[in-house]
């Protein structure tokens, strides 16, 4: 491999010089105005920091967007598109009454915030497809906001897509950077989280959550590939504050319910990790520094009746278990499968020493050594694996058709007639139903897994998603909707849903 280095590096910089793709802002305009406009609002709603809700038939968009966009030393380009995205969450707010839905999403490798970029349209095209089911009774009282974080995740034009390749190391590294605002250690979290980027991440889910009302608006972030990077240094500090409160909590507290801590009050009610591009060590160290005491929390969704017994454990009572953070890739990534272990071990970075805390070292799993875990992504390492996702139509999905309990979760997509996978006999769309075993059910008696804690990670099969980057479909956004409230949660009709966290005993 090294005798090719010169090689890919005189390419790769050749292309640079022939198709760069531009370091720059590519959402200059305000979209509200006030004293702290330096422009009036553009005409062209596409150049603004954020694109409004429209439910006219002419745009017929049921949702907000707004940008917030990073240069590559980890500053914002505009300090006021953060502001933005905060007003618009407010709106959401308001409009619906305390039933908003943010989703803020963090774009990976060979993207950026470009109108024409395939990320930018696909995430619209599903927040609108999520907008119109969540809000189909008034558009007009619609909350649902989507926000793109976006850096110059790309260097090279597509014309030269394969050379693009070759800026691997690059833009790791400058998602680190970004994250970590240059710092000179990578392996501290603390300035990852005092970093721009992390602080608008926590400002962000802070607007969704603080105020009189709004802990029923529900917030869900979403990192890919690099993104996924990105997100997990940032959220790493509020993290282990989570696991410290909660730490004091269950030392005082011994009642089966737990009170919602600060920390976790304003954090987002789901955190995901798709197809991250990033080896397993931040994911061990998380888990290593709250597992012990998490290993018997399970966050819930409220009961859905009143008066239940204590004994009653059915979902109906106890509500729906779901993750806080959830680390997943497809079978069929091959980014992050193979592309992704050979390039930590040809061009590891630089400066940041692939060494483990004494205390994470002897917490290993089993079969777990050092060098995987610096060259391997957490959701392609069993050993770290929290569930079991089956197929029921070849195997036993008996636990999720009981319903006797709220851990076994009942996952269902519709399977387009043209993809691959589709064993449908008339060549129409094929439902496929699944169901998510925690790891604890599925493993042999007597063998605990090491990761039973509200951090999933697990496999999934290509029918969800079918490749690296190909994460904006309607089959990947019903596979999430189990992890979230139903739609009827959003409507004006309904009592607004609130957020339960639950202590159980060992095996139950």
């Amino acid at each position: 491999m090294k005798r090719f280095l010169p090689a890919i590096v005189l390419v790769s910089s050749l292309a640079t010089l022939t198709g760069c793709v531009a370091q720059k802002q590519w959402r200059t305009q305000p979209f509200y105005s006030g004293p702290a406009a330096t422009n009036p609002p553009a005409k062209n709603v596409e150049d603004r920091f954020v694109i409004p809700l429209d439910p006219s038939a002419s745009q017929n968009r049921f949702y907000s967007m707004a940008f917030v966009e990073f240069k590559n030393d980890g500053n914002l380009w505009n300090p006021r598109q953060l502001e933005e995205a905060k007003k618009a969450i407010d709106e959401a707010d308001r409009n619906s009454n305390h039933r908003a839905l943010v989703v803020t999403f963090i774009h990976g490798w060979k993207n950026n915030a470009r109108s024409d970029n395939n990320n930018v349209h696909d995430f619209r095209e599903q927040m609108n497809h999520i907008a119109w089911k969540y809000c189909r009774v008034d558009p007009k009282q619609c909350g649902v906001v989507g926000i793109y974080v976006a850096w110059s995740g790309d260097l090279v034009s597509r014309s030269f897509n394969t050379v693009r390749t070759g800026t691997y190391a690059n833009r790791r590294n400058t998602a680190a950077d970004v994250a970590l605002h240059v710092a000179s250690s990578k392996e501290s979290a603390a300035k990852a989280a005092s970093s721009p980027l992390g602080l608008a991440l926590r400002d962000i889910m802070k607007q969704v959550k603080e105020g009189p009302g709004r802990e029923s608006n529900h917030s869900v972030v979403v990192g890919h590939s690099f993104g996924g990077l990105i997100l997990e240094y940032a959220i790493q500090n509020q993290m282990e504050q989570i696991g410290r409160e909660l730490h004091d909590e269950l030392g005082k507290n011994q009642s089966a319910e737990i009170p919602k801590t600060p920390a976790l009050a304003n954090f987002a009610d789901l955190v995901v990790l798709i197809n991250q591009a990033a080896p397993a060590d931040h994911a061990i160290q998380i888990l290593s520094q709250y597992r012990e005491d998490l290993q018997n929390v399970r966050l819930r969704w409220p009961p859905k009746k009143q008066g239940c017994p204590a004994s009653d454990t059915s979902p109906d009572c106890v509500g729906m278990s779901h993750p806080l953070l959830l680390s997943i890739s497809s079978e069929s990534d091959l980014a992050t499968r193979a592309v992704l272990p050979i390039a930590e071990t040809v061009f590891p970075p630089k400066d940041r020493p692939r060494v483990l805390p004494a205390k994470v070292l002897a917490d290993l799993p089993a079969g777990l050594d050092v060098k995987k875990v610096f060259t391997t992504a957490a959701a392609h390492t069993p050993q770290l694996y929290s569930h079991d996702l089956r197929r029921c139509d070849k195997e036993d999905c008996a636990p999720c058709d009981r319903k006797d309990n709220g851990d076994d979760l009942p996952v269902s997509i519709m399977l387009p007639k043209y993809a691959p996978g589709n064993t449908d006999p008339d060549h129409k769309d094929q439902q496929i139903d699944y169901c998510l075993i925690p790891a604890a059910q599925a493993s042999p008696a007597g063998k605990k897994p090491w990761n039973q804690t509200p951090y999933w990670i697990f496999h999934i099969p290509s029918e969800v998603v079918p490749d690296h980057g190909t994460i904006f479909t309607d089959r990947f956004r019903d596979f999430l909707a189990a992890f979230m409230p139903p739609p009827e949660a959003f409507l004006q009709a309904t009592p607004p849903p609130v957020r339960g966290v639950y202590r159980v005993s060992a095996g139950q």
